[in-house]
């Protein structure tokens, strides 16, 4: 384990931009000899297999492709083989559930967080492994809770846009939070002249206020990364704004909404969700379905890239209006048992245990 702290050159700017802002430091997570090939084909051997996915992905930042590949019986040697010649990734879930190494290095990390930062109490904290190709790449997208994205090994880039429209809209957000639509969004070439660009070596940690949209590229070798998520009392509060919000325009056709977490005004939104709550567990519920992307590849050590098409499947990807459809679908099901407004923990944790099966979770 590490021996000294995790964070490097911690400082009181870095404690004000934590949730708040983008922030870049380092880390000491590599330290702890945990990341090293023999203990990654470790981890691939002894996880449980309905807690990992193995995707590919395209190559073209405009143009949303993703593929999930069956696993086809590879060893956690073959796996990481796969990953290092081909264009793979791999999203080992659930993390802190299954390996008691790694729970304690990351609850090590967040305690070592809480102790920076007056006031921080990181709850619901979860992480996943990822292993990705030189190559691959992670689209457009939005993540729900708070995320760090703690990187190991390899070289990658990573692009972080501005918390507003049009960049991302507040509708956007308020359906996200509602689980009716997907993480990923739609994105346009010239957003990238208002992003900020981090060039990411192993050691290095990034950072960003809850909801804004970011992309990664890997560029050089294979990758490895944990990304790790957690609520805060002002996290959980902006979910309840996001949810009563949606909930006002689409009942009421309110417009022009405050999505401020603080203030009168949002204790009211506050508390109109979760009475919400309350009333919807008076009501019949459906039981919920995950959405998976469709299986079209599984691993082949013999082929050149490390997949092959799965025989009798058209070998075509997920595409995000696809993701969008399934993920409307989804939510329609539950809409006829549960509120639009429910609780901000409770719909945070039903909204990543769906996403988790078909997330890059970056």
């Amino acid at each position: 384990m590490v021996n000294q702290d995790i964070l490097c050159g911690w400082n009181e700017e870095h404690s004000k931009a934590l949730g708040n802002d983008n922030l870049f430091v380092q880390h000491r997570m590599m330290e702890s000899g945990l990341f090293s090939d023999e203990n990654l084909i470790r981890i691939l051997d002894r996880h449980p297999v309905a807690d990992m996915t193995v995707s590919t992905m395209g190559r073209d930042k405009m143009n949303y492709e993703w593929f999930e590949c069956n696993r086809n019986g590879a060893t956690g040697e073959q796996l990481l083989d796969v990953v290092k010649r081909g264009h793979l990734w791999i999203n080992v879930m659930r993390l802190m559930d299954h390996h008691s190494d790694l729970r304690k290095l990351i609850n090590d990390a967040y305690d070592e967080l809480e102790s920076r930062c007056p006031g921080l109490e990181a709850t619901h904290r979860t992480a996943n492994l990822l292993i990705s190709s030189p190559s691959a790449i992670v689209y457009y997208h939005v993540d729900t809770p708070l995320n760090i994205l703690w990187h190991l090994r390899g070289e990658k880039k990573c692009w972080v846009y501005p918390l507003r429209s049009p960049f991302v809209s507040q509708s956007d957000l308020e359906d996200l939070h509602a689980g009716q639509r997907p993480e990923d969004m739609h994105y346009l070439a010239e957003f990238d002249d208002e992003a900020e660009v981090y060039e990411m070596v192993g050691g290095d940690m990034v950072t960003w206020a809850q909801n804004t949209p970011h992309r990664v590229e890997n560029t050089s070798g294979l990758n490895i990364s944990i990304s790790t998520e957690h609520l805060t009392t002002h996290a959980r509060r902006q979910i309840n704004v996001h949810l009563a919000n949606r909930m006002l325009r689409k009942k009421l056709g309110c417009k022009n909404l405050s999505s401020s977490p603080d203030g009168f005004l949002a204790n009211a939104k506050v508390a109109g969700s979760r009475a919400a709550r309350l009333i919807s567990r008076f009501l019949p519920t459906k039981a919920e379905e995950k959405f998976k992307y469709p299986v079209r590849y599984q691993v082949n050590v013999e082929a050149e890239g490390g997949i092959s098409s799965l025989e009798g499947v058209e070998a075509s990807s997920a595409t995000l209006e696809s993701v969008e459809r399934a993920t409307q679908e989804l939510a329609g099901v539950l809409a006829s048992g549960t509120s639009d407004a429910s609780d901000a923990s409770d719909t945070s944790e039903k909204t990543l245990s769906q996403r988790d099966a078909a997330s890059t979770s970056v």
